[in-house]
């Protein structure tokens, strides 16, 4: 990643009103899934209470960032992603949804 996106995610970082760093117990495929189903729970939730996330990457994919990121938890595991979590100022516009009959498919 550029320093661009490394000087923006830590501005976004410092200014987010909660850090959540979400683990797992190894890092294999079967782990991946299982922070993927996770994360869907978070987000589900964070919405139902008008919040929003924003991904902080860089921590996680860079190879010499994601030990130091496990360290700062204090806790065991793998880090799979770093998330902000945070009330919006003002509500965005909703997701852009494409029609039915462009997804729906018929046996």
């Amino acid at each position: 990643m550029d320093r661009g996106a490394g000087a923006r995610d830590g501005r976004l970082a410092d200014e987010s009103p909660a850090l959540a760093v979400l683990s797992t117990a190894g890092d294999t495929v079967a782990d991946w899934l299982a922070a993927g189903q996770a994360l869907q729970r978070l987000l589900l939730v964070a919405a139902q209470w008008g919040l929003q996330a924003a991904y902080l990457n860089q921590p996680v994919q860079a190879a010499a960032l994601r030990p130091r990121l496990q360290q700062l938890t204090d806790g065991p595991g793998c880090a799979q992603m770093l998330l902000c979590l945070g009330a919006p100022l003002a509500p965005g516009p909703a997701a852009p949804r494409r029609p039915l009959a462009d997804v729906l498919v018929a046996d």
